[in-house]
């Protein structure tokens, strides 16, 4: 949910910024591939970090910045902080790729493939819930003042489904604790 929950109002937040309005679609545009370019360049090393001192590590680093540049991301006021924030947590999430080599040691050859569907469903429940959260919880100050305005929330518009979406990333934090540790491999 965290990638995708931006969607439905990361346009609005770019024109907020107080950009020209013929120039929003093409900012709102680079800021929504920034995360997934910054994640492309970081994402090999992330696998070979995961390598060496093991997935959970890689996995732990990559939920923490996220839980972190969400809702810093929320916050912006400008469009390089938003793009800052949108940078820097792609590489520091090599989650994706790391993910799946996870997916593949703890599965067995017999059980490998609903793994990696399940990872699939995993996935395109994120890429509904988190729009749906994105859309219904931006701009809260608008929808519900009697409940939100004169806080945080009103300053920042954007930072209560920025919040919500993060919630994933403490869920996952706390099942690591059960993960076995995968793909550590003895220094050489």
């Amino acid at each position: 949910t965290v990638a995708c929950v931006f969607f439905p109002f990361v346009p609005y937040m770019v024109a907020d910024f107080g950009l020209p309005m013929r120039d929003v679609g093409y900012y709102a545009g680079l800021l929504g591939s920034a995360y997934n370019l910054a994640q492309f360049v970081s994402g090999v090393q992330w696998g070979r970090a995961s390598d060496v001192w093991g997935r959970k590590v890689v996995l732990l680093v990559g939920l923490i910045s996220s839980a972190v540049t969400t809702p810093l991301f929320g916050m912006s006021r400008s469009l390089g902080e938003a793009m800052l924030w949108r940078c820097l947590g792609g590489l520091l999430n090599g989650n994706t790729g790391v993910g799946r080599a996870l997916m593949r040691d703890i599965t067995t050859d017999a059980t490998r493939t609903r793994g990696f569907s399940l990872l699939g469903t995993a996935y395109g429940v994120g890429f509904v819930i988190g729009p749906t959260i994105g859309g219904l919880l931006s701009r809260p100050a608008d929808a519900f003042p009697a409940l939100f305005v004169g806080t945080i929330f009103e300053r920042f518009p954007y930072l209560l489904p920025c919040l919500a979406s993060t919630t994933g990333c403490y869920l996952a934090l706390a099942c690591l604790c059960w993960l076995r540790e995968t793909g550590r491999r003895p220094a050489p």
